[in-house]
């Protein structure tokens, strides 16, 4: 039985690779939301992602799962001659489009009406060809051995009556069917009318989620640019603030209120790092990011993790734009994302390279320094 149907709760050993540094926020809530999402769904998830950090990673894992979960770890490895720590096999996510429960179910029940009203159509006109040779058989039979004419009277009557009930049975039948054929027409104008409400329906409910996902879309670049200018103006107090403290310690000195204002420029936040960053390299011509791209890049492609913090550290350090971070979110599968970024780093230089180095490591240093180890 495969690993990811037989974990339990995974509250306990979410915590536990948190605390070790093996999954980060973000990771870990992608791995419980959405809430509706299945069991089995999260426990495929967070299996992914430990399997691509690393053979640390899932040491880590492994010594989680069997502190969270002694009897599932135990039987397990009675199952396996030698259990391998982190070698555990499972099936990739499959994804369920849903579907409108309420409206299918209408459908089918007007078909099977239809289907029943069919059924009686066809037992009623099975009926009337069955009573149209009796009819026919009993007016043309005569009794010509028997010359009696009272007896002949007497069937005379019997078949009069017996055409008259006939006729009457036809007639109702034929009712009953002219009343079949209406309700089946009525029936049939109903379930289209059911399934061209579904269809609208449908395209409202487009509507609503692409204009859902395009107020959203604007929310989050609104919000962005309101973190950006709330950031600067924080920055700009700490500075004036910090300038302040200078000139009471200092009043005699030349950096005075008039001087301040005339020479002195207070830089953006991504300036001063960018410089300090550049003044602290020891080598500035062949930079750590720069050499562990160039080495790596190939492994990058295949096991970057969750981009957004990434993405979020080099937009603030203005290494990307706004719309290289959409350029490279709109790639359809992990590994393209992943080039995608990568080729954008490159050719900005070195600076940027050592940017996305630190970001990294900030972000998920488990698989840093898995690369670094296996390469040595």
């Amino acid at each position: 039985m495969a690993l990811e149907t037989r974990l339990g709760r995974l509250d306990g050993i979410l915590s536990y690779l948190h605390d070790q540094m093996v999954l980060n926020d973000e990771e870990r809530e992608e791995v419980v939301n959405p809430p509706t999402k299945s069991r089995t769904k999260q426990n495929q998830t967070l299996l992914d992602m430990v399997v691509r950090k690393g053979d640390h990673a899932q040491e880590h894992f492994y010594h989680g799962l069997k502190k969270e979960d002694p009897y599932l770890v135990k039987d397990l490895e009675e199952k396996k001659s030698r259990p391998e720590q982190a070698g555990f096999l499972f099936s990739g996510p499959q994804y369920v489009v849903p579907l409108l429960g309420s409206g299918k179910r209408e459908i089918e029940k007007l078909q099977k009406t239809i289907k029943q009203k069919n059924k009686e159509l066809q037992e009623v006109k099975a009926c009337i060809k069955q009573l149209h040779p009796k009819v026919r058989t009993d007016n043309q039979t005569q009794t010509e051995e028997d010359n009696d004419p009272q007896l002949l009277r007497y069937e005379a009557i019997n078949k009069d009556n017996r055409i008259e009930e006939l006729s009457g049975i036809k007639a109702q039948l034929e009712k009953e069917l002219r009343t079949a054929e209406e309700e089946l027409k009525r029936t049939e104008g109903k379930w289209r009318r059911t399934e061209e409400e579904l269809k609208r329906t449908n395209a409202e409910l487009e509507e609503q989620l692409r204009t859902a996902e395009e107020e959203l879309r604007r929310t989050k670049e609104e919000l962005e640019k309101a973190k950006k200018a709330e950031g600067s103006k924080k920055t700009t107090e700490l500075f004036k603030k910090r300038y302040k403290e200078l000139n009471r310690k200092f009043p005699t000195s030349y950096c005075n209120e008039e001087t301040h204002k005339k020479n002195i420029k207070i830089d953006r936040p991504y300036e001063m790092t960018q410089r300090s960053f550049i003044a602290s390299s020891a080598n500035p011509s062949t930079p750590t990011g720069q050499a562990f791209i160039t080495k790596h890049k190939t492994e990058l492609v295949n096991r970057l993790g969750l981009l957004s913090p990434i993405l979020m550290r080099l937009q603030v350090q203005r290494v990307l734009s706004q719309e290289e971070m959409e350029e490279v979110e709109s790639k359809p599968t992990r590994s393209k994302q992943n080039l995608a970024l990568l080729n954008m780093v490159v050719p900005k230089g070195a600076v940027a390279q050592e940017y996305f180095y630190q970001a990294l490591r900030e972000s998920d240093l488990l698989l840093v320094e898995d690369l670094c180890n296996c390469r040595k």
